[in-house]
């Protein structure tokens, strides 16, 4: 298993002198390697300017919020991480962060989701939810002797392609960390259902290549032909039985009626093709000079 490196995403919030975050609630969505994360703190008051979170040196597409406007904010980075300063006033009541990362993941056969949490005032009514990548399975029964989510969630679902995993703290104090563990795997294409599709696949192109080769053949086998009995010929060469329907054969060449009727007269007073009377229709056959299993002599 590959060293695992806890990453604290911290979301400490200084406040000076008085803010009390009622509910904080993080979204963590693990998409393509990536971890879209989404904070939002609301706030039951508060006398501040500015609110700073620390996240980790590799976030980025940062964007913040107050009160669902845009707010702009100031970046400050000190031995890998940044220090995100968002202003607020004393009305605001909501704040949300987004950003993405990789830090949190280690992807491998068993890809591990390792993340800390914590805050630098008490908070209470804590909501964290992960959603696994599309297609993510955990990697061992939830109950096992080595359970492959830590600590226990409140409750886990899924909408049968993305498992979610909650977890519901009542209250957090300041510098304690809740600490994140989650190891899953992913699906994996298995090559080998693809093997019977191949051999089928191969087999029609090896099919339609010998045909198309013979048909070639055939239509070279006969000398001094116009363009429009080679047609005839190719169609017929390529026929069940080397046999059409003659009005299939109209269909097949583009040429109307009487043009088929007289170019058929030629080539079969040449021993080209012959006619088979079926009812008031006729069938038209390819006659061949020779089996094309026959060895010349």
């Amino acid at each position: 298993m590959k060293r695992i490196i806890l990453s604290v995403f911290v979301a400490f919030i200084f406040i000076v002198p008085t803010v009390v975050a009622r509910t904080h609630r993080v979204e963590y969505d693990v998409t393509d390697g990536i971890v879209h994360v989404r904070e939002d703190i609301f706030l039951e008051h508060t006398n501040q300017t500015a609110i700073s979170f620390f996240v980790v040196g590799d976030a980025y597409n940062i964007r913040a919020w107050t009160d669902s406007e845009y707010s702009r904010f100031q970046i400050d980075e000190d031995d890998g991480w940044r220090t995100i300063s968002v202003n607020i006033s004393d009305q605001t009541k909501n704040l949300s962060l987004e950003y993405m990362t990789s830090e949190p993941l280690d992807i491998g056969e068993t890809s591990y989701f390792v993340q800390g949490f914590t805050v630098d005032e008490r908070t209470e009514n804590i909501s964290l939810k992960l959603t696994l990548p599309e297609g993510a399975v955990l990697s061992r029964p939830l109950h096992a002797p080595r359970p492959p989510v830590n600590p226990e969630p409140t409750q886990v679902t899924t909408t049968g392609r993305r498992i979610t995993i909650e977890w519901d703290l009542e209250e957090l104090e300041p510098e304690d960390v809740f600490s994140i563990f989650v190891s899953y795997e992913t699906e994996r294409f298995d090559w080998l259902y693809m093997v019977p599709f191949f051999v089928v696949f191969g087999a029609l192109i090896v099919f339609f290549y010998y045909r198309t080769r013979k048909v070639g053949e055939v239509v070279d086998s006969f000398t001094h032909l116009l363009d429009k009995e080679k047609k005839i010929v190719r169609a017929l060469a390529k026929a069940d039985d080397m046999t059409m329907w003659q009005k299939k054969l109209e269909y097949e060449t583009g040429f109307t009626k009487s043009k088929l009727s007289r170019t058929l007269r030629n080539l079969e007073e040449r021993n080209v093709v012959e006619k088979i009377p079926y009812g008031t229709s006729n069938k038209v056959r390819l006659i061949l000079e020779k089996e094309p299993e026959e060895s010349e002599n």
